[in-house]
């Protein structure tokens, strides 16, 4: 299950965002139990932000 905190902070009139993202990350080194081949890598590449 992904979940997503965020924290901001105003500094100098700029607003300072914060986030820690949990997601069901895979970093390419596993292998599936049943076939025995290796899971892809998946990251989180974009993250876009609206105001």
């Amino acid at each position: 299950m992904s979940s997503i905190k965020i924290r901001t902070t105003r500094l100098d009139g700029n607003t300072q965002i914060r986030t820690l993202i949990s997601h069901p990350m895979e970093h390419g080194r596993s292998r599936d139990k049943t076939t025995n081949k290796p899971i892809p890598a998946h990251y989180i590449q974009v993250l876009t932000v609206y105001p």
